[in-house]
């Protein structure tokens, strides 16, 4: 793994801490996420990180966060000289390109791909992350907002086990567009279709509620809108790598893959 590089993968689980390392840190929220942070200073103030946002902290910058749940995260600790475009943005959010080799890097370290694949990943996530920044995507981040209450829809209805709300044209309906304008502007806007993000965040909900030792693996299926068991299990394989039984084993601890 290149000499600068460190990768950390973040479990959803409470928390409270401070950053001052002296490298240069890349995020990006794998879930939403609320909590309150303060940058730089002892002034706290609410955060919400959207999914698919990312974070950049500047070499030296002292930086506190806290939150009751936490939510999925994937850090990236550079040098400064990798940031030539992010200097100046601290928030902006990941294109498609970007949020899938994110979620490529996170199945990466679920599954235990030694430290040269993890680095080529995490290198080539990096890279596309600067590009977002330097493009700009204040339009996008527009949209973004314009779909908050599509997002919100989907979070209800996946934990309310609505399952026939999460259709196309019931979202499409929610935003007050056609099907193939929703399609086209969330797409643009989160990075991904529709159905994929539900799904994402379907294995979300899976993945937290299988993290319970007492829960029946065909409980958890059921409550997070999978057909069976054997369905949720093969979106475990085909996102994670892992079967939601070795999920379990893991624990929620978090990840880190560092120069050796």
């Amino acid at each position: 793994m290149a000499a600068s590089l460190q990768v950390e993968l973040l479990p959803r689980a409470a928390y409270s801490a401070s950053d001052t390392a002296a490298d240069c840190v890349l995020g990006i929220a794998l879930e939403p996420q609320r909590g309150v942070h303060a940058i730089d200073s002892d002034r706290r103030a609410d955060f919400h990180s959207r999914f698919g946002e990312l974070s950049f902290k500047p070499a030296g910058l002292g930086v506190f966060s806290e939150s009751a749940e936490g939510g999925e995260y994937l850090l990236v600790r550079t040098g400064a000289a990798d940031a030539p475009m992010a200097a100046g943005r601290p928030q902006w959010l990941a294109g498609a390109g970007t949020l899938g080799l994110a979620l490529q890097l996170r199945a990466g370290l679920l599954g235990g791909l030694d430290a040269a694949r993890v680095s080529a990943m995490a290198e080539a996530f990096v890279c596309h992350a600067w590009n977002d920044a330097a493009a700009g995507t204040g339009a996008v981040d527009s949209l973004r907002r314009r779909l908050q209450p599509v997002l919100r829809w989907i979070e209800q209805a996946l934990e309310e086990e609505r399952t026939a709300d999460l259709r196309l044209e019931v979202l499409a309906g929610v935003a007050g567009q056609g099907t193939f304008q929703f399609l086209r502007a969330f797409s643009r806007a989160v990075g991904m279709t529709p159905h994929a993000y539900v799904s994402e965040r379907r294995l979300q909900l899976a993945r937290r509620m299988a993290r319970m030792a007492d829960a029946a693996l065909a409980d958890v299926a059921a409550a997070a809108g999978y057909a069976s068991q054997s369905h949720m299990g093969a979106s475990f394989r085909r996102a994670l790598g892992l079967t939601p039984a070795a999920w379990r084993a893991r624990g929620g601890r978090p990840i880190r893959v560092a120069p050796g």
